[in-house]
């Protein structure tokens, strides 16, 4: 068997997100009651929502939540934390402000990694990226988990109206290479309707 039907069949077994209800089709999705839309080339599975999750964001696999994870994250508002926090923790992820340079938006992302147990961190780039229509941010990275298993990410973020837009993926770094054009094809499909939902208001 191929090593994608392989996962897929593991998926299925179980149980985790493979239901109807959950599976992604080759349509326009709108993300988390956003304006943010996406059109998935290929067949991706959404995540049921975990405890440590914002009400904002989506979380969607390819293979597996072991092997990849597809966070987005549209419009987080100026003041607002991309993760939920303790107030007691001891480190706190730093909360987005439009006037963030890059510089900035990689440290936060850094950070929430971090927080998470993540002590083996390093970007390999930092660089400007066509997203959602205008200039954005890509991030290149590698790290270790919290129990040493090798891991790469690839994140785009853009500032539209004083909200962030990202689009996250984290894979194990074996598999990265498999499902780095599936989400470059979702990076590349991204739009901003005209209007946004009360919901975002």
């Amino acid at each position: 068997m191929r090593p994608r039907l392989i996962f897929s069949l593991l998926l299925a077994l179980v149980g985790g997100c493979a239901s109807s209800e959950a599976i992604m089709v080759a349509d326009g999705n709108r993300i988390a009651g956003s304006h943010m839309t996406v059109k998935p080339g290929s067949t991706w599975h959404k995540l049921p929502a975990s405890a440590n999750e914002t009400s904002r964001e989506e979380v969607w696999t390819w293979n597996g939540p072991q092997v990849d994870r597809l966070t987005l994250l549209p419009g987080l508002p100026d003041g607002k934390a991309m993760v939920s926090q303790e107030s007691t923790a001891d480190q706190q992820v730093p909360v987005f402000r439009a006037d963030m340079t890059a510089q900035d938006l990689a440290s936060m992302i850094e950070v929430s990694y971090r927080v998470n147990g993540v002590t083996v961190f390093d970007f390999e780039a930092i660089e400007p990226v066509e997203f959602l229509g205008g200039a954005g941010v890509r991030l290149r990275y590698e790290y270790a988990s919290g129990i040493g298993i090798a891991k790469r990410g690839r994140c785009v973020m853009r500032v539209v109206g004083r909200r962030l837009y990202v689009m996250k993926l984290e894979s194990v770094a074996n598999h990265f290479d498999a499902v780095a054009p599936e989400f470059d094809q979702l990076v590349a499909s991204a739009r901003l309707s005209d209007r946004v939902p009360s919901s975002a208001q």
